[in-house]
């Protein structure tokens, strides 16, 4: 059902008009990175301020307590709350965020 597909492409949704960060890694077994980096290409040219962070595991390791890319994502969160309150957390709008780079001060807080 091809249309199904289609529906559900985020690349037909945007500009969404809402900050994001898209976590994701090159060394995802299961979705292509490739993919996330056209999504942004195009929510970038529809005017959405969008950001990828650059995860280094697999494609369950954003969601695994204690792994470093969890830690990004809760990151990402914090900073999308705190721009919500009308404050910025970091600096990493328009720009990947590599573990190299990671704040000192990123450490895993609360689990939802």
């Amino acid at each position: 059902m091809p249309e199904r597909y289609a529906e559900a492409d985020p690349i037909r949704r945007v500009p969404t008009n809402v900050p994001t960060y898209c976590v994701h890694s090159a060394k995802d077994e299961r979705v292509p990175f490739g993919q996330s980096v056209r999504y942004i290409r195009a929510a970038r040219q529809a005017g959405d301020d969008i950001s990828l962070i650059a995860a280094r595991g697999n494609h369950t390791d954003c969601i695994t307590v204690g792994h470093i890319d969890f830690e990004l994502v809760v990151h990402g969160l914090e900073e999308l709350a705190s721009m919500a309150h009308g404050t910025r957390v970091g600096t990493h709008r328009r720009a990947p965020i590599h573990l190299r780079d990671r704040p000192a001060s990123w450490r895993c807080r609360a689990v939802c």
